[in-house]
């Protein structure tokens, strides 16, 4: 459990494990996160709350787990992390390994995985946000029933948004000024289905009108660069054929049928 000194520490930053609240659509949750960085509210006591307390006292086990698997030591556990770039971002590292973040996490035996990966994606970007990793290794326990690793990718776009969400977050605690309603900055969906659309008469249509016109469009493309590259480099316009080909002021070069 965190000492009194670390929560009120805690309050002057965006914490990795703050993300998912600052960039998620729940606007009462950001409200109660304002009011105790603001000391208005007392923050929940999580002393007898079983998951948190479950995370805590599996993580050295998931630690172990994680390290067997991975075939290589993690280090950095437990290390805070900044930066100049974002003065605003704090992060406490369960660990790294071969410069990638690890977050162990204890979730129910019955959790859905591409909801686990949703719900804890904006705290790993955070931490390799601070750090400049490229990969962070999501290492969870389903209750007593499994271990399992998700890799999951550093995203610059995600990441960008977050630290603008954030930075505004802040500034709303820094002046007292409850926070407005933000852009919520959306979970990337990762593709992980495949699906069959035979039954689709429009995706059918469609398929067949791509397969019958491939060796077209492809015949297309390659007149369309040859009528390009006979245009005279100081032709404002080419035409024959019932075709033109105009330049533009810029220097692009487009082609339409004469009408």
């Amino acid at each position: 459990m965190l000492s009194k000194e670390e929560l009120q520490t805690r309050k002057g930053f965006a914490n990795a494990s703050e993300a998912g609240t600052i960039t998620g659509e729940d606007e009462q949750k950001k409200i109660e996160l304002y009011l105790e960085k603001t000391d208005q509210k007392e923050p929940e006591d999580l002393t007898f709350v079983q998951p948190v307390r479950f995370g805590e006292v599996t993580e050295g086990i998931n630690i172990e787990f994680s390290q067997q698997k991975l075939g290589k030591i993690i280090t950095s556990q437990q290390q805070t992390v900044t930066s100049d770039e974002y003065p605003w971002l704090r992060a406490t590292l369960d660990g790294m390994v071969d410069g990638h973040i690890v977050e162990c996490k204890c979730v129910s035996a019955f959790a859905k995985k591409d909801e686990i990966r949703n719900r804890y994606f904006p705290q790993v970007q955070q931490q390799m946000l601070l750090v400049g990793a490229s990969k962070a290794y999501l290492c969870v326990f389903f209750g007593t029933l499994s271990h399992e690793i998700f890799e999951i990718e550093a995203d610059p776009i995600f990441q960008s948004q977050l630290a603008d969400v954030t930075r505004k977050f802040m500034e709303c605690v820094k002046n007292r000024t409850p926070p407005v309603v933000f852009t919520n900055v959306h979970v990337p969906v990762e593709p992980i289905h495949r699906v069959d659309m035979s039954a689709s008469n429009e995706w059918g249509n469609s398929a067949n009108i791509w397969i019958s016109n491939q060796g077209y469009a492809k015949s297309f493309d390659e007149a369309a660069k040859t009528l390009k590259s006979l245009t005279p480099a100081d032709a404002v316009e080419a035409y024959g054929a019932g075709l033109r080909v105009m330049r533009s002021k810029s220097g692009s070069l487009s082609i339409r049928k004469d009408k």
